[in-house]
């Protein structure tokens, strides 16, 4: 073998190490972190009769900030708010025939989704059913 080709006898220097070293962390795979801080709230609307309810508005107000989110129920009468901050919400549902439905103290929690089912009850929109301090039917992760 030349002489050119031939590596030094005894141990890789310091800088060889530190080279390779750099080069397998260089080419790990990256692992993003997948931790969620945020939890989402879900639910569908009703009547009395179990029909549901498209077009209710419904209002999440975070307890604790004051901060207001709208939206509308789809065909199927489901709503849905992702990425909200882990808390305590009131949920406000209104719907022109229906009495307003008001529930207080609705927990969302990290990394979860909170699920509510709301049964709006025939009246004046400026009658208001409230419950206070509901426990949530489902909450899926």
């Amino acid at each position: 073998m030349p002489a050119a080709l031939r590596c030094p006898p005894g141990p890789p220097s310091l800088g060889a190490l530190l080279l390779i070293a750099l080069a397998l962390l260089a080419s790990a795979p990256r692992a993003n972190a997948q931790i969620r801080i945020s939890g989402a709230f879900a639910g569908t609307v009703t009547d009395t009769s179990d029909a549901v309810v498209p077009g209710a508005t419904v209002q999440l107000m975070d307890e604790l900030t004051g901060i207001v989110k709208d939206t509308v129920t789809n065909d199927s009468g489901g709503f849905v708010f992702p990425d909200l901050s882990f808390g305590s919400y009131r949920v406000t549902v209104t719907l022109e025939g229906f009495r307003t439905a008001v529930y207080e103290n609705v927990r969302v929690e990290s990394s979860r989704t909170t699920d509510l089912r709301v049964k709006l009850q025939l009246g004046a929109l400026g009658e208001e059913v409230q419950v206070k301090g509901v426990t949530p039917v489902l909450e899926m992760t």
